[in-house]
């Protein structure tokens, strides 16, 4: 299994440099277990999982640190301008409800990120 790295901007190809650094939106989504389980998968592949957002910074702090006995030490941010501003992101997985999307989509791809 090859990890997850960034790709060389001007090739598009894996650069294998290090590993792509991803934010997980709706990490603490544990009701259906769709934000653990995808930031524990992205972990596994050989991503580095930087960051979480929550819809409080309380409810970041409780993903981030849900996340760090599977070896996921991730930054908890409830405001999404701060984590883009703070964190050096190459991606990010909207895993928030599906209302929200839009929304994260429109702020992701202004800001260059892959989603």
């Amino acid at each position: 299994m090859k990890p997850l790295t960034a790709a060389d901007p001007d090739t598009g190809k894996s650069a294998g440099k290090h590993p792509i650094q991803v934010a997980v939106i709706g990490a603490g989504r544990t009701q259906n277990g769709i934000g653990p389980y995808i930031a524990k998968y992205f972990q596994k592949k050989g991503a580095r999982v930087a960051a979480v957002l929550g819809a409080s910074l309380d409810s970041a702090r409780n993903a981030a640190a849900a996340l760090i006995p599977y070896g996921v030490k991730a930054n908890p941010y409830a405001d999404f301008e701060t984590l883009i501003r703070e964190e050096n992101l190459e991606a990010v997985v909207i895993a928030s409800p599906a209302e929200t999307h839009h929304k994260y989509l429109s702020q992701a791809v202004a800001a260059n990120l892959h989603v």
